[in-house]
């Protein structure tokens, strides 16, 4: 009998061993000497196979009458846990739920949906502990890990209390969840109604929350929110801003919209507080090594003094960054969560404004702990939601979303509409340039007297229009195509070998 590395034979019986230890198989050869399951028993045990091992695999092969190759021995697989969860008793999908458009014009339904309010004392989740995975087992016995699971990561926001793992609005509001992987940030946030027109008469509207604007919002003025907004009537001169989704009930004039700022904004601020956090993790652990070390010498401890020095011997550049970072935050205004402006304010006073009472210990952990989680929060990748901008009409205007664009009426004209996500147009597009990722669909694009109109989607994308005009030009990343004539329907992307293709009719 010879014996291999991951193999063993004679004449007339090959066993062979996977490379990863997870599988035996066993050729054999019918009319040679006899073999017993005992011999194959054998043959395995030289070659270190103890688990997994399948008798009546065995048995079938040594009596069969042919040539045959059979799996007898089989390692078990890990099987993954499940990381600690929320299960939710209320709907939070947010406020505003995108429109649905059949883009081509048969039929619109261009009402936007708005989830309804949670009530005081309302049960809004319950957290579910981690279920551990079981290990793995190759056939020569080795165990094989399984990842460890992790405890759901709640923080409660405005409005949402604890209670024994389960989760209350502490006041009547809409509900929002942010999710990232394991990790939950809970809020209730109340709706601002403002009635009547924004003007000059009103003042510009912010808050932390969503806005609904009752009448329009006039020349020169804002609208800005963390949540949602919701405006009635029509924009004119007008700045919106929306952390989340944004709504107009009717036209849009010379305006500016931008949707999903709270997902631009937040990355931003992760990026910059990634420069700062590990300085600050690697001060705060050298104060407390050098107050301690104070302290067991029985000198007299100005904790303001040690921090200084240790500041300007250890970490010089710390406070310049904390400064960047507090203008950062600054800059944002109401289209980021509180904790982020609670978090600057906090390493501002510690750090920056100089204080008679010391570096404040406890402040300084709360400031770490805060700045900790804040930042592995939004480190992790953010689940997809449906952010984006809904409007009628739009002319001479600047739309931009970080997801999804949706014009549900007669079109736009000479505007530029930026979306991370795709856009769809149920009227026309003529004049100005449209810029999306994923996907454009476009009812008319152009217009008979062949004014110039751009599309520019990413070269993994899609365009589609139902009728197209000369002067149009479709762009995909460098490759770019201009229609000469009258088409339609049409659909344009670039194929297996890199040229944009052009196929006529529509997706379904």
């Amino acid at each position: 009998m010879e014996q291999m590395e991951n193999a063993v034979q004679n004449e007339n019986c090959i066993i062979d061993l996977s490379a990863d230890c997870m599988s035996v198989e066993m050729s054999y050869q019918p009319g040679g000497r006899s073999l017993t399951g005992a011999d194959v028993e054998q043959m395995l045990e030289n070659i270190n196979v103890i688990f997994g091992i399948d008798q009546n695999a065995i048995e079938e092969g040594l009596c069969s009458q042919e040539d045959v190759t059979i799996q007898i021995a089989k390692g078990q697989e890990p099987k993954p846990g499940k990381n600690g969860s929320l299960t939710f008793f209320v709907d939070y999908t947010a406020g505003l739920i995108p429109p649905k458009i059949d883009w081509s014009g048969a039929a619109d339904y261009r009402e936007i949906q708005v989830i309804p309010e949670i009530k005081e004392g309302t049960l809004i989740a319950r957290k579910n502990s981690p279920l551990p995975g079981i290990e793995g087992r190759t056939v020569t016995g080795k165990a094989i890990a399984v990842a460890p699971v992790k405890e759901a990561v709640v923080q409660c926001g405005t409005g949402v209390y604890e209670k024994g793992n389960q989760y209350f609005a502490s006041f009547s509001g809409r509900l929002s969840v942010e999710k990232r992987g394991h990790q939950y940030v809970l809020d209730v946030s109340k709706r601002f109604i403002h009635p009547g027109n924004v003007d000059l008469s009103s003042g510009n509207v912010r808050f932390q929350g969503d806005i609904e604007v009752q009448g329009s919002v006039e020349n020169t003025m804002r609208v800005e929110a963390a949540g949602d907004i919701d405006v009635l009537g029509q924009l004119t001169g007008a700045i919106i801003i929306a952390g989340r989704s944004a709504s107009v009930g009717q036209n849009v004039f010379s305006s500016t919209i931008s949707s999903g700022k709270v997902v631009e904004s937040t990355k931003a601020l992760t990026d910059n507080l990634s420069g700062c956090l590990p300085s600050i993790i690697e001060f705060s652990q050298k104060l407390d090594s050098l107050l301690s070390e104070l302290k067991n010498r029985g000198q007299a401890v100005d904790e303001y003094a040690a921090a200084q020095t240790l500041m300007e011997k250890t970490c010089p550049e710390l406070p310049a960054a904390i400064k960047r970072f507090a203008y950062e935050t600054s800059k944002t205004g109401q289209s980021v969560r509180k904790e982020w402006s609670d978090l600057a304010n906090k390493l501002y006073r510690l750090f920056i404004m100089k204080s008679s009472f010391g570096m404040q210990k406890e402040l300084l952990k709360e400031a770490v702990d805060q700045a900790a989680l804040l930042h592995s929060f939004y480190q992790a990748e953010e689940e997809d939601g449906d952010l984006f901008v809904s409007i009628p009409y739009a002319v001479n205007s600047q739309i931009v979303s970080n997801k999804h664009i949706y014009i549900t009426g007669q079109g736009i004209f000479n505007s530029t509409i930026k979306a991370g996500g795709h856009v769809e147009v149920s009227g026309c597009v003529k004049g100005g340039s449209v810029q999306a990722k994923t996907m454009i669909k476009v009812k008319e694009a152009g217009s008979e007297s062949g004014v110039k109109t751009t599309f520019c989607i990413d070269e993994e994308g899609r365009v589609e229009f139902l009728k197209v005009y000369p002067e149009v030009t479709v762009q995909f990343g460098q490759k770019q195509y201009t229609f000469f004539r009258e088409e339609g329907p049409v659909c344009l992307f670039v194929n297996e070998n890199g040229s944009i293709q052009k196929e006529a009719g529509l997706s379904t």
